[in-house]
């Protein structure tokens, strides 16, 4: 039995959406749903690689916080516990990229467009590899509005290896 897994999922649109389309999902993680989700404890990272690793896994859908590497970040920002916390999700979206290629599982990497992250020499690496494919959208397109309501348009990036996106 296989699952989507969604890591970083926010609200878990992801989830809900592969859940309608009949495939299954296993448990989103969003630090927001309680302290076992939390992806900075090295504990919850080593679950997460194991049902990587573990063969139930088909695709893992990450949306690893952008703000260690936001262009809206201002010069000369401190070194916060929330920028250390950042850094290690980043690294950990590297870990689950490198247990998905050892699995044989599936990925899809979300970022805005223009976050810097997408210029992480891993990624940015990644992102050259013809067997991967690089995919833009608009965020409104998916329901997303600000707190009045109003789409926001957020242009987004996606980096996956899944054939029916490489093949597009």
């Amino acid at each position: 039995m296989y699952h989507v897994l969604e890591l970083f999922g926010g609200c878990c649109r992801i989830s809900g959406a592969c859940l309608q389309k009949g495939l299954r999902i296993a448990q989103p993680l969003e630090l927001q749903l309680g302290h076992w989700h939390d992806l900075t404890l090295p504990s919850v990272q080593a679950e997460v690689l194991l049902w990587i690793l573990g063969g139930s896994t088909w695709a893992v859908w990450l949306a690893t916080p952008c703000t260690r590497w936001s262009t809206a970040r201002t010069t000369g920002m401190q070194d916060t516990s929330a920028t250390r916390a950042g850094m290690t999700l980043a690294k950990f979206t590297l870990k689950v990229m490198t247990a998905c290629h050892r699995a044989s599982v599936f990925y899809l990497i979300e970022n805005p467009e223009f976050a810097d992250s997408w210029k992480v020499p891993a990624l940015a690496k990644l992102r050259l590899n013809p067997q991967v494919k690089w995919v833009l959208f608009l965020q409104c397109v998916t329901g997303k509005a600000d707190l009045v309501g109003r789409l926001i348009k957020k242009p987004t990036g996606v980096l996956t290896d899944i054939p029916e996106y490489v093949e597009c």
